[in-house]
């Protein structure tokens, strides 16, 4: 358990997890990130839920943007590479591609929210079955 005396508990972390960024570049990413995008949570075309989407998503690109911008991905400083793998409504690879990152999303249907995000994003989203066994994207980093 755990116990509180004044601003002080007896909590001691025993599981070092989620280094590779450190917690205040995560955060000062998704606050920019969601306070540029929150307008898509009333905005939102699809039949899915749009909280969840937009914010659950937010903070993967938020995690992404951090992780990749330290370096530890592509230390000469271009832009890493992605691939999107059933990207769905496509908001991640939006996201990264307005956060200058080089890469595309690839879903089995194509979703009307796609055409929303304007040409620099939808001419990234493809419609394509992925066969695990065949599909390699070599000149991708994630």
């Amino acid at each position: 358990g755990i116990c509180v005396v004044g601003d002080k508990t007896s909590y001691k972390k025993r599981v070092t997890h989620d280094c590779l960024v450190s917690e205040a570049h995560f955060r000062t990413n998704y606050q920019r990130l969601k306070a540029e995008h929150k307008h898509w949570a009333q905005d939102w075309p699809e039949k899915t839920d749009p909280q969840k989407f937009v914010f659950e998503e937010t903070g993967i690109a938020a995690y992404l943007a951090a992780l990749w911008s330290e370096g530890r991905f592509r230390s000469d400083g271009t832009p890493v590479k992605f691939v999107d793998l059933g990207c769905g409504n496509g908001f991640l690879t939006y996201l990264l591609t307005m956060e200058g990152h080089d890469g595309c999303g690839i879903d089995k249907q194509r979703r009307k929210i796609w055409d929303l995000y304007g040409q620099e994003t939808s001419s990234r989203l493809i419609v394509e079955d992925i066969d695990p066994e065949t599909c390699v994207y070599p000149e991708v980093d994630w």
